[in-house]
């Protein structure tokens, strides 16, 4: 049965049908109302605060696994997801929690918020309930199979043709900074969007000359690996233009709270929406240009293992075909190439650009 108690829901259970016949039931409920009118909690405060109880349970989820396994961005959405959870199971110990519980939640949430919010709610509570199940916190997990509010998906393959790409770089110059100069090297770069924000002066070595790079920390990035990522000329102009602002000497696109502590921009929506008007492109995230990126790399003929390094993804077995010095480079021919193709969209030219070949 469920009640109430201090302002919050909690659930004990009565006994086992048919061992407890149902007028035992009523009068174990009727013992329960008691104790509640009582102010008591009839589970006992002692069981209400057990480190098995769910809420105490996730608390400690996010601050010892989430927090050492996720990236800041999955580790806000993982508490913020599983927060949802704790309004609904408040009060309950993880043993009481059962599969028909967690399909009413993932119903709630694909209805509240989205299918694909369910669908991240339903991965993070597997996760979550397997951890607890490692720690003999649980005998069974209550999720399953089947419960995704989408069994599959669709991928998302929105990326910007020349004139979309023309008119968003045009709409960065007139935005100024610092969202205006991040879009340029979001475009120029092809890294995340939260890599490049979090950019600091002292990850670029060699800035003044003629061949910097850009060393992205691992706790910056998806796979948990330093990336080394060499900057073209053009790029190289907008950093310079950035130094010169002298808006920051630690972080390259640098906000302000409220208090007046400086921070990296991240926050992107409004920006995001005023450049929709000023570029008049419509239905795309920053995220696109990542892929916006990756599809004229393999349109201008360079190889999908130099672009799968330029995007730091780890592609198993052949990362090491070229020594690092050979695929640094290569990497940079690959973005003077892709900075050619900006600029010839950018000039509106016919003719293609002149590429730098890679040989094989």
């Amino acid at each position: 049965m469920k009640y109430t108690i201090k302002g919050k829901q909690r659930r004990t259970k009565l006994g086992l049908f048919p061992e407890m016949k149902l007028s035992e039931a009523r009068a174990k409920a009727l013992a329960v109302h008691s104790t509640v009118a009582n102010g008591e909690d009839p589970r006992g405060e002692t069981q209400a605060r057990d480190a098995r109880g769910f809420s105490a349970a996730v608390d400690t989820y996010l601050t010892t696994y989430s927090k050492a396994n996720h990236r800041e961005r999955t580790q806000e959405e993982v508490r913020r997801l599983l927060g949802d959870a704790k309004s609904a199971w408040n009060g309950q110990r993880l043993d009481e929690i059962n599969p028909s519980d967690v399909v009413a939640l993932l119903d709630t949430c694909a209805e509240k918020r989205s299918p694909t919010q369910s669908n991240r709610l339903y991965s993070y509570l597997s996760g979550f309930f397997n951890w607890a199940a490692d720690r003999h916190m649980i005998e069974n997990v209550p999720i399953r199979r089947g419960m995704k509010a989408i069994k599959r998906e669709a991928t998302r393959d929105r990326w910007l043709r020349d004139d979309e790409l023309r008119a968003v770089w045009n709409a960065a110059d007139v935005y100024g900074y610092a969202f205006g100069p991040l879009v340029k090297t979001l475009i120029l770069t092809g890294q995340r969007l939260r890599q490049v924000a979090g950019m600091r002066w002292e990850e670029i070595e060699g800035l003044d000359s003629d061949k910097p790079i850009w060393r992205i920390p691992s706790d910056r990035m998806k796979g948990k690996r330093e990336h080394e990522l060499p900057l073209s000329h053009p790029t190289i102009g907008i950093l310079e233009t950035v130094r010169n602002l002298g808006m920051s000497e630690e972080f390259v696109f640098a906000a302000h709270t409220l208090d007046g502590d400086e921070v990296p921009i991240n926050w992107f929506s409004k920006p995001k929406m005023r450049l929709d008007k000023l570029s008049a492109v419509t239905n795309w995230r920053l995220h696109d240009l990542r892929r916006t990126v990756a599809s004229n790399l393999e349109q201008l003929g360079i190889e999908r293992i130099t672009i799968s390094a330029i995007l730091a993804h780890h592609v198993a077995g052949v990362t090491e075909i070229y020594t690092r010095s050979d695929r640094t480079e290569r990497m940079r021919i690959a973005l003077e190439s892709w900075s050619c193709r900006v600029q010839a969209v950018l000039d509106d030219e016919k003719q293609s650009p002149s590429i730098l070949k890679i040989r094989a």
